[in-house]
């Protein structure tokens, strides 16, 4: 009964479009549900703003906005944009609300990010706008801009629903900011530097424009970021976890890319709150809205329509998410809460894009339904809060602003530092006079803004090392980099070896930037003494012994390599260059094995020729085990090709022989396919492999995988005899088939085209698809269905008419209309496909069942409660899409195409065709994961042509090869994977 409840509840309208009309913010309120004590009252709502972004708060109380009408499309060139920044003032004190409401700036074009300045003189602002950070003044009072300047440009904006956002201030004065999902940046600031950014990523820069720096990589769409006491950063995204600490310099889970040698930066948060989509992040501190409330993350979470309530649990430096009841839970769907901040008055301040639609691809951007102008700021706070601001700004009183520093709330504390520090060095006597009295909580604002005042010295910082507080010790660390300070490796030794783990992650992370030789072995003897289970702080560590090495040319002391082996091998596989390639093929004997693998792609594609050669005798050398030899041969293979040489003709011939052996013996056969296939060798053995009926699909499979999925050398007859086998896996037919179809070969391809008569439906569309990708191919499979040969039904497949379109042959394309006519349109078929999965869900599904066709037919691309392939978009949260869109999505996966998951088509200069999803470049190679989800390799130096193409790379055939109840079972497995 409960599973029917569940599956019946995962079968409700979806989500992502709300099936309810609009409500008024007085109903809408009405509609939200919140813990005892608490209240939600309406800021501010449409028309006096538009749709909300980003907030942040200035000393003056005020509260700035980006707001949109024109997202989720660009402004058109030549057209002025119609966005803008507003300034909300004047909060009534009793009800929160906004009495005013101004325009800063105009003719912004979907303004993101936004951070105002310390008051003074004039009036600043910071904000993001295609494609440029500017800064903004008013200098004449009148509160409006009159002044732009840009601080930052050439940022992405392919994809607009995350581009650049979340400005956050760091105790430094220094700014952090998010870059978003798919777009590419090179982005160059005031000084000339420039900063290459991909997707997912986080960096900082001043408010000057300079100092542009890469903070952290990955993840896959980060829209939220907050900072807590102790200067750490917390991120929320997207289609990866809901929310990760950050360490400086790691690398996070993207799609489809690798990590950068060191293994990707841990988890805090193990369950995904419901969503694939999180905007917004804000830390409390621990009591802050009741004595007993432990430390809490808070989220925004835009599908559920809920803000997600996260208490923080530390495991010595790593801090782990624990799900609590959420903060706010709305029945109006149309509730999408994209950021989050804590005001300076205590309350929590929610900006609502209050929508029907918020998927930016889940559901097309045309659809009808997406409303272009509601939006509302929701002020959520304890019962009897009033909406009071402290006089933070350029007319408050110096000493009133010094108390300040040691405030509970995070963001008064903030704006009093700030305000402060731009007052200028005229302060520093007061601030060094109030030193004495403070609190430790007080002397870390203290000492920063002296800091910031150049100003700070070095007895401050040492005492801020002893601190009794583990928060002066953690800021102590940060201190003592600065400005090349001359006791600053003392300092990080003594942080490396504290008692409290999360001054050593400081000290750790501090260590990334600077560090001699005794830094370094106090890092490795951390390491030895951290606890398995703190990750944060054994990654912190990694990455700073990654870093420092690099800096010094990666020539440890043979002392230190002798007592830290593994982690020094560990640190240097995260350093792509020659010194690092000399290190590691002198460590390869005495490497754990686990380690040999990667030792050895590093050394061939980083690599001189000496390592090279030192790397192809440790290979031969007797004693290794065949099937570990062939690993290292494989991956020095993959190493070489990625630098773009090949591998020496011993190392070929050597490879040659252990193939040949591994394949004769069965218990070795799959290495021994693998190894073939790598080095292009005993072609005959595996056609041999791929025909033998009774061996496991598995090994059939790598055979043709090995053999490059190439028809050719005379294996044409291998492959259409396993397509025609009635008996043979249905997968394994469809590549043989697919393998033909693509062959340079014209006896290939016309026995691929003669089989497609005799083929089951699901196969023959397989093939059709791929025939239509070249001119001939689809002329010839026009022409086989006017011969009656092939059904019609294979014109109206959304792929080939699309292909045929893209042609633009008017003869082919009124051929195809003349054949198809009177068919059910496409649509047509997939309502009925729909009902009969409906009709399948009357009893509940079995999700022990879905798990297993999750595995076989998902999980190559697909990631879902951590288990899985990240090649594609990850489905935690996915039954949020509701049934309709989910088995839309399996039975026609090119209807909504997300631009980031499009197929690359690959013209070979030997006439092959490649097509798949593109993963990443490796150097001198491309790799394309297949609609298997398996990768191929493909030489730069090899590609004709390469060109994007609107459909997916996901097998559209999938529900051919499922039944309806299978399909349930699925999608049953997929609303609750965990539990």
């Amino acid at each position: 009964m409960v599973h029917g409840l569940a599956l019946l509840a995962f079968l409700a309208p979806p989500p992502l479009v709300a099936p309810t009309e609009a409500l008024d913010p007085g109903r809408e309120a009405g509609a939200f549900r919140l813990p005892a004590g608490f209240e939600a009252k309406l800021v501010v709502a449409e028309p006096d703003i538009a749709k909300p972004m980003n907030l942040a708060w200035d000393d003056r109380g005020r509260l700035w906005v980006t707001d949109t009408l024109e997202y989720p499309y660009p402004a058109k060139p030549g057209a002025k944009p119609r966005d803008t920044l507003r300034v909300l003032s004047d909060f009534d004190p009793v009800t929160g609300r906004a009495r005013k409401v101004s325009t800063f700036a105009d003719g912004l074009n979907i303004p993101i990010g936004v951070l105002p300045l310390p008051s003074g003189k004039t009036t600043r602002c910071i904000v993001y706008h295609i494609n440029q950070v500017l800064l903004l003044e008013d200098a004449d009072g009148d509160g409006v801009a009159e002044r732009r300047e840009t601080l930052l440009e050439g940022f992405g904006s392919a994809d607009t629903h995350g581009m650049t956002n979340s400005f956050t201030w760091a105790h430094d004065g220094g700014i952090h900011a998010t870059h978003g999902f798919a777009n590419d940046s090179k982005v160059r600031d005031r000084a000339g530097r420039v900063l290459a950014m991909q997707s997912g990523h986080t960096y900082r820069f001043l408010p000057d424009g300079t100092g542009l720096e890469l903070w952290t990589r990955g993840q896959v769409n980060p829209f939220g970021m907050a900072r807590d006491d102790a200067g750490r950063l917390f991120t929320a995204d997207c289609h990866s976890r809901p929310l990760y600490s950050l360490i400086r310099g790691a690398c996070y889970p993207s799609f489809a890319k690798p990590h950068d040698g060191l293994g990707f930066g841990p988890e805090m948060c193990p369950h995904d709150h419901g969503s694939t989509g999180i905007a917004g992040c804000c830390w409390i501190p621990k009591g802050f809205w009741a004595p007993g409330d432990n430390e809490q993350l808070l989220i925004g979470n835009v599908v559920t329509s809920r803000v997600n309530r996260d208490d923080i649990r530390w495991s010595g430096s790593s801090p782990k998410a624990v799900e609590t009841p959420d903060l706010i839970a709305s029945e109006d769907l149309w509730f999408r809460p994209v950021d989050l901040k804590l005001g300076p008055d205590g309350a929590l301040y929610v900006a609502d894009f209050y929508n029907r639609i918020i998927g930016h691809y889940e559901v097309p951007l045309s659809h009808p339904g997406r409303d272009r102008h509601r939006g509302r700021i929701w002020r959520v706070a304890p019962k009897g809060l009033p909406a009071v601001f402290p006089d933070l700004g350029a007319g408050a009183d110096s000493n009133a602003l010094i108390a300040r520093l040691g405030d509970r709330n995070p963001t008064v504390a903030t704006l009093s530092l700030n305000q402060l520090t731009g007052r200028g060095a005229g302060l520093v006597t007061a601030l060094k006079s109030a030193w004495s009295k403070a609190g430790w909580s007080e002397k870390v604002n203290i000492a920063w803004a002296l800091e910031r005042l150049a100003s700070l010295e070095e007895s401050k910082v040492a005492e801020l090392a002893a601190a009794p507080e583990a928060r002066g010790r953690i800021h102590a660390m940060s201190l003592a980099i600065r400005a090349g300070r001359p006791n600053s490796d003392h300092i990080l030794v003594l942080g490396l070896r504290d008692p409290d783990p999360q001054v050593r992650r400081a000290a750790a992370e501090a260590s990334s930037a600077t560090g001699g030789t005794t830094v370094v072995k106090a890092l490795a003897q951390a390491h030895s003494k951290a606890d398995a289970n703190d990750q944060h702080l054994r990654h912190a560590i990694l990455v700073a012994l990654r870093n420092r090495l690099a800096a010094g040319g990666v020539e440890p002391e043979s002392a230190l390599v002798e007592a830290h082996r593994a982690l020094l091998v560990s640190a240097a596989l995260g350093i792509p260059d020659k010194k690092a390639s000399g290190f590691l093929s002198g460590q390869l004997d005495k490497a754990l094995p686990a380690a040999r693998p990667e030792i050895v792609r590093h050394v061939s594609r980083h690599g001189g020729a000496a390592e090279f050669e030192s790397l192809e005798k440790a290979i031969a050398r007797d004693g290794l085990a065949p099937t570990d030899r062939a690993r290292l041969l494989v991956e020095m293979e993959k190493g070489a090709g990625q630098a773009g040489r090949p591998v020496p003709k011993g190392v070929q011939e050597l490879a040659g022989r252990l193939a040949k052996d591994l394949l004769g013996q069965s218990g070795t056969r799959l290495e021994g396919i693998e190894l073939a296939g790598a080095f292009r060798v005993e072609t005959d053995r595996l056609a041999a492999v791929l025909a033998d009926r009774s061996l496991p699909e598995q090994l059939r499979m790598a055979a043709l995988r090995a053999l490059g999925g190439k028809a050719g050398s005379g294996k044409e007859p291998v492959f259409s005899t396993v397509l025609a086998d009635s008996d043979a896996p249905v997968a394994l037919r469809q590549e043989c088939g697919l393998s033909l179809v693509r062959s340079d070969n014209p006896a290939a391809r016309k026995s691929a085209t003669e089989a497609l008569t005799g083929l089951p439906s699901g196969l023959q569309d397989a093939m059709a698809r791929e025939l239509a990708i070249r001119r001939d191919g689809c002329a010839e499979l026009i022409e086989m269905v006017a011969c009656g040969k092939v059904s019609a039904r294979v014109l109206i497949d959304r792929v080939v008419a699309s292909r045929i379109d893209a042609l633009k042959d008017k003869g082919l394309s009124e051929k195809t209309k003349s054949l198809s006519a009177g068919l059910p349109a496409v649509d047509a078929a997939l309502v009925g496909k729909i009902a009969a999965v409906r009709a399948a869900a009357s009893s509940p599904g079995n999700k022990a069942h879905g798990a297993e066709l999750f595995s076989r037919h998902c999980s190559a691309c697909h990631q879902v409660a951590g288990k899985g392939a990240k090649v594609g978009p990850q489905l935690d949260g996915v039954a949020a899409r509701g049934l309709e869109r989910l088995a839309e999505d399996i039975f026609d996966p090119n209807r909504n195409v997300d631009q980031a998951f499009r197929t690359t088509v690959v013209s070979l200069k030997d006439g092959r065709v490649i097509s798949g999803l593109l993963l990443r470049q490796e150097g001198q190679t491309i790799i394309l994961a297949d609609a298997m989800g398996k990768e191929v390799v493909v030489k730069v130096d090899e590609i004709e042509e390469r060109k994007i193409s609107p459909l997916s790379p996901m097998p559209a055939g999938l529900a051919d090869r499922l039944a309806p109840r299978d399909l349930v079972d699925l999608l049953a497995y997929l609303a609750t994977p965990g539990g």
